[in-house]
């Protein structure tokens, strides 16, 4: 990999000042956890019901890529004594559109590895699954379960897997399929039971196209979205149990063409689970103005288009910027859908991230050119994440880096309520670290999970911008880091604010804070800019009951909007607030 200046392609970094790594999740964001030993070639993870988080990664041994797999329990303590090796033979290492792992109905790890067990002298690769018990026992045996019914391929490429109710694991891939010297291009289904007996053996079903993306239709069935043609149309199709398509033809998800895109469909999609249905999203230049828009299909289980637009898409934002890579979630606490996306002035000099609500029938919920989840500055900004929150809203994860250093980068969370309002923002990682692929997984009990490629262990050996390796953190609910101690022991408990409101709104010389706590708390208040950062002390004391709390305005602010913030006993609220 190469430096964003280096490239223009958008490899941010986090930064960790690297202390000696524990084996536990660090309460301070200097200390995220190394899972590889080595530099690694591409990753994978996943996580299970309980918050176990399984990392798959290729890194070199022997002058092999392996892979391995490690797991990490949800307090961030090592799950096996050491990573499981998966294979010995030499590994397909430059596909890294791949995904490599899912976990099943039983909380067991199913992985994928491509090597040349069956082909080494012609370099052609065949695709091998495995099942990995919670203890770290091999189900379907050491050598795993083959899928190409003992052929190899030519290529293979955006490997797929999910598993449905019944336990079994459908995988697809595209690629190139040699069979009594018969070869077959285009997407490859197979379908593996439970207990590692392939199912569709000699029967392997093929869809033309390439690119595939799989999400669970329940009731075992599936989706899957795919891409045709060298100016590609994007269709989703439903299929059965035994693979038969279920609509009696395929949805035209997107069909303008992939007009200024600038790269493969697979690069530019983004497919998730929905209510009822999925979301694909993606960017493009249809009006040939060298200014992308991000745009969102919502496809339902009858393979209809919920959002009036069509396979046009619908607009997420209307700013002036160039819009690209678009990430997006269902939350089912408020039944809406959340996105973010990266934006650039002309120059792609100066980058923001944007932030969007969309209701289940296509309404945009907050302001029209999307909201600012990091502010436009000259520098470079993206790897956007968003995960649901439990209480309905969203966590945005982020990126950003220098453009006079590399190595100055650093990654942020904020949390966005259902309304709009920034709840907190934390500064996750902050170093002096080449690194790149920030990635965030779906919170579980108390917790969200990110993961990031750093090469501090890199840097002086003429590899700083090529080899990384993956370290970990986690973020609660409440914005810190390490341990949910603290919110487990106040989980039942009713919080401690029951009213808080600030007035004059606007706020010229003075303002008033009437606060009601339902018990005697340590009150701490604070004025915050829009990004979460403080700028002034407004109180500091306890409060009991009602209170009504007169403060003089802070000298020496600007106007402009900004954020009232009350923490109290450990329990924030917050108010945004305009001075004049």
């Amino acid at each position: 990999m190469k430096s964003l200046i280096r490239t223009g392609v958008l490899l941010l970094g986090c930064l960790f000042l690297l202390l000696p790594v524990r084996a536990q999740w660090s309460g301070e964001a200097s200390e995220p956890i190394q899972i590889s030993e080595k530099y690694i070639w591409d990753d994978d993870w996943t996580i299970d019901a309980d918050g176990n988080v399984y990392f798959y990664y290729l890194s070199p041994d022997n002058m092999r890529i392996i892979p391995y797999v490690k797991k990490v329990n949800y307090d961030g303590t090592m799950g096996w004594d050491a990573p499981i090796r998966l294979s010995a033979y030499p590994t397909l290492t430059f596909t890294m559109v791949n995904d490599y792992v899912t976990m099943d109905r039983e909380g067991n790890l199913v992985a994928i590895v491509w090597d040349e067990r069956l082909d080494s002298v012609n370099r052609n690769y065949t695709a091998t699954a495995y099942k990995i018990a919670p203890d770290g026992k091999m189900l379907w045996g050491e050598e795993g379960v083959n899928l190409c019914d003992g052929e190899s391929l030519r290529s293979g490429l955006c490997m797929k897997l999910i598993t449905l109710e019944d336990n079994s694991t459908v995988f697809v891939y595209s690629g190139s399929l040699k069979k009594e010297d018969k070869t077959r291009e285009g997407i490859f289904m197979q379908r593996v039971s439970a207990d590692g007996k392939v199912l569709w053996a000699g029967r392997e079903l093929t869809v033309s196209g390439n690119y595939p993306f799989l999400v669970n239709a329940g009731n075992n069935e599936f989706y899957m979205v795919y891409c045709t043609g060298s100016k590609p149309e994007v269709y989703v199709q439903k299929y059965d149990f035994d693979g038969n398509a279920v609509w009696a033809r395929p949805t035209l998800v997107y069909g303008e063409g992939g007009s200024g895109t600038g790269g493969a469909m697979h690069t530019v999609l983004c497919v998730t689970s929905a209510k009822d249905g999925l979301l694909v999203g993606w960017y493009d230049d249809r009006a040939e103005t060298y200014a992308e828009s991000v745009y969102l299909a919502y496809i339902d289980r009858n393979g209809k288009h919920v959002f009036s637009p069509g396979d046009a898409g619908l607009k997420l934002g209307y700013s002036d910027n160039r819009q690209l890579y678009l990430q997006c979630v269902y939350n089912e606490a408020d039944d809406a859908i959340y996105a973010i996306w990266r934006e650039m002035d002309d120059a792609q000099t100066s980058q923001q991230l944007k932030g969007q609500k969309i209701s289940v029938s296509g309404e945009l919920m907050w302001r029209p050119e999307g909201m600012e989840i990091c502010w436009m500055e000259e520098r470079q900004a993206g790897q956007g994440s968003v995960q649901a929150c439990k209480d309905g809203g969203a966590v945005f994860f982020y990126m950003t880096q220098s453009p006079y250093d590399y190595n100055h980068t650093k990654a942020h969370a904020v949390l966005y309520s259902s309304e709009g309002d920034l709840l907190w923002s934390t500064a996750l990682l902050d170093g002096q670290h080449a690194a790149s692929d920030l990635k965030s997984v779906p919170l579980r009990k108390n917790q969200w999970v990110v993961k990031i490629r750093d090469g501090r262990n890199y840097e002086g050996q003429g590899g700083a911008f090529d080899n990384f390796d993956i370290f970990a953190q986690n973020i609660l609910t409440d914005g810190t880091l390490g341990s949910d101690a603290h919110l487990l022991a106040n989980e039942h408990v009713v919080s401690t604010v029951a009213s808080f409101s600030v007035s004059p709104n606007p706020v010229r010389e003075s303002l008033n804070v009437q606060i009601e706590t339902v018990w005697p708390a340590a009150l701490r208040l604070t004025l915050c800019n829009l990004v979460g950062m403080e700028v002034a002390m407004l109180y500091e004391g306890r409060v009991e009951g009602s209170e009504m709390l007169s403060l003089t305005r802070p000298a020496g602010l600007k106007a402009g909007l900004y954020i009232v913030k009350a923490v109290l006993d450990g329990k924030e609220s917050s108010v945004k607030v305009v001075l004049h």
